[in-house]
């Protein structure tokens, strides 16, 4: 998972909108007013450097990308944030894509399994 959410962000050039980064560091909600930012249009733009996202769509394509992969890998709402899971018979861990570091990987139980 590591080496897709690589992939996905370094050469496909998924990235969270710098804009949104920059409030939510300073404390502020940052806004949510470009549908770009929420649906996976903007993360799938033509340009590649406007590739740009948020938790509520680079978890989407990480997901469908590894769902495709055939990996158990699904989508969890906690409050406002979504992050994607791997979750099989045997391991279980919380895949965080869209922080703007890489991936970063938390256990722990979700809210809502999607």
């Amino acid at each position: 998972m590591g080496l897709l959410v690589t992939l996905i962000k370094r050469d496909f050039g998924i990235a969270y909108n710098p804009s949104i980064a920059v409030d939510r560091l300073a404390g502020k909600p940052g806004l949510l007013n470009d549908s770009r930012d929420i649906f996976i249009n903007g993360v799938l733009d033509d340009n590649k450097k406007r590739r740009w996202g948020t938790c509520a769509s680079i978890p989407v394509v990480v997901t469908a990308v590894a769902r495709r992969l055939g990996y158990p890998v699904r989508l969890v709402v906690a409050g406002r944030h979504i992050f994607a899971r791997w979750e099989d018979s045997q391991t279980c861990f919380n895949i965080e894509a869209s922080n703007p570091m890489g991936m970063t990987v938390h256990s722990g139980v979700g809210i809502l399994g999607l």
